[in-house]
């Protein structure tokens, strides 16, 4: 079972290591930058303690598509 810090740090890890190299840039920048601020990350850490407890790598993918989606809004 992991920890709370665990799984933020495998978020952000996820997170980070999203590839933004599609266009319009301009598009997909803004988001790079938001992500790259950090934050609590509340949402995918729930998610994939709630949901996944046991593999949390499973839903790494949903995890950070929420996360990154909840930020894209917020612009």
């Amino acid at each position: 079972m992991h920890t709370s810090d665990q799984i933020l740090k495998l978020v952000n890890d996820t997170l980070d290591n999203l590839a933004y190299d599609r266009k319009p840039s301009s598009l997909y920048e803004p988001i790079r930058y938001v992500l790259s601020l950090g934050g609590k990350r509340i949402r995918p850490v729930l998610m994939a303690y709630d949901m996944f407890r046991d593999d949390v790598e499973t839903a790494l993918p949903a995890a950070a598509a929420l996360e990154t989606y909840h930020n894209y809004t917020l612009l």
